[in-house]
């Protein structure tokens, strides 16, 4: 079983506004936002994803580069966002140095610096390209861009994660939401709504299910 078949499916539906139809507030500044409200998840799942990576078949990665020492310069990289900066830089080819680049990303997110948001989670989804943990940076690097203006950037990486077989359901379901919102803000309803009709196909779509269904009933 799929260890990270539940994530953001088990996000509470209460999470979801019962109210929510299209309206005053931009689709895709609801979605950014639900993304900022539930970046530690985000963040629990790609840590979940990294060490059962290397768990896998990494031990003699850990054992080579002396993981022990590099963990604890890692934990003390947290104490401030220049040092887990210059973590990142030194290990941008470990996997620490992915988890480090994500958390920049996040804390870039918050603060509402898009440009170096993107860069950041783009950052993490490269030290692990073709895993896990690249089509879930990859995804919040493309509603990073959208934020800053970056459509057409975005949107070929959305197209990606969305076309991919092999990535996990509910970052293929992330995609296509985001690619229906996109629709949406050009006034393109009816592929917007046949994109979000599309994610009930997909299996274990999770709150992003949840959310292209009140955006298809809406658009109908």
């Amino acid at each position: 079983m799929n260890p990270n078949a539940g994530f953001i499916a088990s996000m509470s539906t209460e999470n979801v506004s019962k109210s929510e139809t299209v309206g005053e507030t931009s689709w895709v500044d609801r979605t950014f936002l639900f993304v900022c409200a539930h970046r530690r998840i985000f963040l629990r799942t790609l840590i979940l994803v990294l060490f059962l990576l290397l768990g896998v078949g990494g031990s003699a990665h850990w054992k080579k580069y002396r993981m022990g020492r590099m963990q604890e310069k890692f934990l003390a990289a947290l104490e401030s966002p220049d040092a887990l900066q210059r973590f990142a830089g030194h290990y941008r080819t470990k996997p620490l140095g992915a988890l480090a680049a994500y958390m920049l990303g996040n804390r870039a997110l918050r603060m509402g610096e898009f440009a170096a948001a993107a860069h950041h989670f783009f950052a993490a989804s490269g030290i692990l390209s073709n895993t896990e943990f690249d089509g879930v940076a990859t995804l919040a690097a493309a509603v990073a861009s959208i934020r800053d203006g970056e459509t057409q950037w975005a949107r070929e990486k959305l197209t990606r994660l969305a076309s991919d077989e092999d990535q996990i359901s509910v970052v293929r379901a992330g995609a296509v939401y985001m690619q229906a919102l996109l629709a949406y803000e050009e006034g393109d309803l009816e592929s917007a709504r046949t994109s979000a009709d599309s994610i009930a196909h997909l299996p274990s779509s999770g709150i992003w299910g949840t959310k292209a269904a009140i955006l298809a009933a809406a658009l109908r």
